[in-house]
């Protein structure tokens, strides 16, 4: 295995930064899940003993296992460049082929050591990380004889004046 060098992630035009650096190993920029892939998900979930960590963004979910090469897109099964490890107790997984099955575009600049991540113009809905619409699992029923409602008091109190009738008089 070859050094692990640091790399520089910029997320839609701005560099993440956190306590763990992303790395380049083997020719591969990996990253911990916190801040990097947090930053790019909308939600993470990891299994307490499988070592499945799933990740999700809009429509798109993945699937990815510690120590295995291949990544569950949806229906399909890809491989990835190198398969996801724990360093130090944080999962760390190939950044580049994750944003890429989460829909985003990614470039790498050799040169500065910088990946760039850019997942174009997000619809509002999902730019919060923890929103979430839950449908409700049975369906509103109404009876089908609906009670009608009660009818309206009568009206109360003395009732209006009539107005005065408008005389017209002819003129002499």
């Amino acid at each position: 295995m070859l050094a692990e060098l640091a790399v520089t992630i910029v997320l839609n035009g701005q560099a993440i930064t956190g306590s763990h650096s992303a790395t380049l190993r083997d020719g591969v920029v990996v990253a911990p899940l916190d801040p990097y892939v947090r930053r790019i998900a909308d939600g993470i979930a990891t299994g307490s003993n499988d070592g499945h960590i799933v990740i999700t963004r809009a429509d798109n979910r993945i699937v990815v296992a510690i120590g295995s090469p291949l990544v569950q897109c949806g229906s399909s099964v890809q491989r990835l460049p190198i398969a996801p490890f724990v360093r130090e107790g944080e999962p760390i997984i190939p950044l580049a082929a994750t944003a890429r099955a989460l829909g985003a575009s990614v470039s790498y600049d050799a040169k500065a050591r910088a990946i760039y991540v850019d997942f174009g113009h997000r619809p509002l809905a999902t730019m919060t990380p923890f929103a979430g619409y839950t449908r409700p699992t049975d369906p509103v029923t109404f009876p089908p004889t609906a009670t009608p409602a009660p009818p309206a008091p009568p009206p109360t109190g003395s009732p209006r004046p009539r107005r005065t009738p408008i005389v017209v008089r002819s003129s002499p």
